[in-house]
Order: C-alpha cells, then sequence, then structure tokens
C-alpha cells in the first residue's frame, strides 16, 4: 500500500511542482500580492533563500505578459534593498531578485561574517561585477566599493539599481588581466543565458572561450590604460 502511495506521489510530483511555481509567479505579478511574498521571504534565513531562488528564478522567463510594475526589497545585515520588477524585463529583474541573497549563498553567508564581525573590510573590489549584486551587498551596509566590469550594459543595470537605493556607486567599464593588452570579445544580449547558446550550438562553446577574453589593465582606474 505504502509503495503504491509513494508511486503516486512520484508520478504527479512533476506536476505538482509545476503548480507551485505558477501559484509564485502568479502572486509577485500581482501588485497586492507581492508584498505578502515578499514579507514571507523576508523571514527566511539566509541559507533557505537558496532553496528560493533554486525553485522561481526562472518562473518569469516564458516572455508571457503579466508582471505588475514595481521592486522587491532584499535584507542583508541589517540594511534594505529595493530591486526594481519592470514588465518589459520582468524575467531578469525577478532572476536577479531572488539571486542577489539566494545564488552563491555560501559566498554570502561570508559576507555577512565579515561584515558583521570585528575586522570590517575597509575596501571590496568586485572584479567582474556583472549586474552588481555583490557589490551593492557592501555599497549598502557603507563599505567602500569599487566595481569593475566589461559590459557596459550591465553597468548601466548596476549604477540605476544603486541611483534607486540612494547609494553612490564606483563603476568602472573594464577588465583586469596581468598586463596591458588588446583582447578581442563578444557582448551578448543583457539577458541571454549562456548555456542556452551553448546548447543550441555546443561547437559554439570553443569559439566563446576565445572570444570571452577581456584584458585590460588596473591603471584604467588612474586613467592610463589603453583601452
Amino acid at each position: 500500500m505504502a509503495s503504491g502511495i509513494a508511486g503516486v506521489v512520484k508520478y504527479w510530483r512533476p506536476t505538482i511542482r509545476q503548480d507551485i511555481r505558477a501559484m509564485m509567479r502568479a502572486a509577485v505579478a500581482n501588485a497586492a500580492l507581492r508584498p505578502v511574498v515578499n514579507a514571507a521571504y523576508a523571514v527566511l534565513p539566509l541559507e533557505q533563500t537558496a532553496a528560493f531562488h533554486s525553485w522561481f528564478w526562472d518562473v518569469f522567463r516564458d516572455g508571457r505578459d503579466g508582471m505588475s510594475g514595481g521592486s522587491w526589497t532584499v535584507s542583508f545585515c541589517g540594511r534594505s534593498i529595493r530591486l526594481p520588477l519592470r514588465p518589459e524585463s520582468a524575467g531578469l529583474d525577478w532572476g536577479l531578485s531572488t539571486a542577489i541573497l539566494g545564488h552563491d549563498v555560501d559566498i554570502k553567508q561570508t559576507y555577512a561574517a565579515l561584515l558583521r564581525g570585528p575586522g570590517r573590510p575597509g575596501l571590496f573590489i568586485d572584479v567582474g561585477s556583472n549586474f552588481g549584486t555583490h557589490s551593492i551587498l557592501f555599497v549598502a551596509n557603507g563599505i567602500p566599493t569599487i566595481s569593475l566590469d566589461p559590459n557596459s550594459a550591465c553597468n548601466r543595470y548596476h549604477a540605476a539599481l544603486c541611483a534607486a537605493n540612494g547609494f553612490e556607486a564606483r563603476i568602472e567599464t573594464v577588465a583586469i588581466g596581468d598586463r596591458p593588452h588588446h583582447a578581442s570579445a563578444i557582448a551578448m544580449q543583457v539577458g541571454t543565458d549562456l548555456a542556452d547558446e551553448l546548447e543550441k550550438t555546443p561547437s559554439r562553446l570553443l569559439e566563446l572561450a576565445e572570444q570571452w577574453v577581456w584584458i585590460a589593465h588596473a591603471a584604467r582606474l588612474a586613467g592610463t590604460t589603453e583601452a
């Protein structure tokens, strides 16, 4: 009997997961229900935000309409950070809203220990800052931060995120290497999933690996590097 019940549960489990994800999508998309979900999320321990991220980060990546504009708020070491949720970029915005705490959670726990400990860092340098989801955790806690990334589209999002929260950001559109050098590079559209591109065309792996070489000299910070 027990094995029969287990078999039924196992058979229906994918549908149950899809139903839960659909309910979360509907709740987050609704401007009236979103604050309720956000309040429940706010009491999750940091380690449990990883499970939330794993389950729900991509529920708006289907391209369908339905997201009401607004924001999502997270708290890190007692400091609040508000992330935009926009209908025209719902997939990206929601993914980053869950990732800011829930992605690489072991690293976020290390950050929290540093910020709460007796030896708070005097400076945070974020090499490859992407959308700024690591940098802003330090900026929000009053730590001087220098963010380095060669992708200007990512940097624009990062700057807008800081501005929306009243934070001052130092963002440099450069990459860092061990010597001055010119390199070929490609810029993928913001929000493009590299894994999706590689899955479509596996032979692109080597090409992308060769072209995603971003090298510039750290002296660019002083305005002297060849870009």
